[in-house]
């Protein structure tokens, strides 16, 4: 199953069913605080979910894709990843 274009706030689902457990694949579009300029930016975040009946077990960060202009220009500033800790606490 391919992952189809979406739109901010919104999620992909991508599911695999192993007996009762699902896992699937969210990604989702978060504006944030940067720790690194102090200033709202976008990040794309990519989680593995673990589910069993519509529960969630475990949620794991597997991914960030930073959209911040300084960052993300050669040559611009460098980056610590700080959003990274504010995202994995997110985590369950």
């Amino acid at each position: 199953m391919g992952i189809q274009e979406r739109r901010k706030g919104k999620r992909e689902l991508n599911t695999e069913k192993a007996g009762d457990l699902k896992e699937i694949r969210e990604r989702e579009w978060h504006s944030l605080l940067c720790p690194e300029r102090q200033s709202r930016t976008l990040v794309m975040c990519e989680w593995d979910v673990l589910s069993k009946e519509g529960r969630i077990l475990k949620r794991t960060l597997k991914q960030i894709d930073c959209h911040h202009e300084d960052l993300s220009q050669f040559g611009g500033m460098d980056c610590k990843w700080g959003c990274e800790e504010v995202m994995r606490k997110r985590e369950s």
